[in-house]
């Protein structure tokens, strides 16, 4: 009977640990290099695989990111190069691709440290001897992703992710992994906009120009497929 008991008791303890369990919140300030395996497929263009390598920079006390995104299509054999960078003080984002700028309007806030603040917890596991967090997170908004995060320090490691693009009959499944992730400091310099960036003028806004939920993570849709 007391063995009983104190097995319940552990299970209920066990209950509590798990499904009380909060999601860590990362660093104010971080970059990572991300490399994904991405395959979307669209009703007019088909299906594709690409390969990205992006290099992400966080600083959420500036309110700014940027990435370098390098993004192969192995289905068409072609390649495509991105700079981002965002202000989310002033709700503008630049895009640079070769000799081109444009500017761009945000619609979303900045992802805050916390940015996994409500989603599913799904347990631990390890990944290479390292104790990892796995979460769920659905937006309501045709993104759902799953996490897993290190707790010391708190930062992503893998992420996999599907974007259904509303009204446009495509969709992504994308895997990612985090290299060479530091927090602490972000050099100011990836922020600067080039000089071929316009200050002023036109801003484009139509969908999906616009900035996606995360940023970091570059939808099918911003690249011509090149059949």
């Amino acid at each position: 009977m007391a063995a009983t008991s104190l097995m319940t008791t552990v299970l209920l303890l066990c209950c509590v640990a798990v499904y009380g369990q909060k999601p860590c919140c990362s660093p104010d300030k971080w970059t990572a290099h991300l490399l994904q395996k991405t395959g979307a497929y669209d009703t007019d263009t088909g299906a594709s695989k690409r390969d990205v390598s992006s290099r992400i920079n966080y600083d959420y006390t500036l309110k700014k990111m940027s990435m370098f995104t390098e993004t192969r299509n192995t289905t068409y054999n072609t390649s495509t190069f991105l700079q981002t960078i965002i202000d989310y003080n002033k709700g503008m984002e630049w895009r640079i691709s070769g000799t081109d700028c444009t500017r761009h309007v945000t619609t979303e806030k900045m992802l805050p440290p916390c940015f996994l603040e409500g989603a599913e917890f799904f347990g631990y596991h390890k990944m290479a001897e390292m104790p990892v967090e796995v979460w769920f997170r659905d937006d309501g908004k045709g993104h759902s992703s799953r996490f897993t995060m290190a707790r010391d320090p708190c930062v992503l490691v893998t992420e996999t992710t599907r974007s259904i693009m509303p009204g446009y009959g495509s969709y992504e499944l994308s895997f990612g992994i985090y290299e060479n992730v530091t927090t602490g400091y972000v050099d100011p310099g990836v922020f600067s906009i080039p000089s071929i960036c316009p200050r002023s003028g036109p801003v484009i806004k139509k969908y999906p120009k616009q900035t996606p939920m995360w940023p970091w993570y570059v939808p099918s849709t911003y690249f011509s497929p090149d059949p």
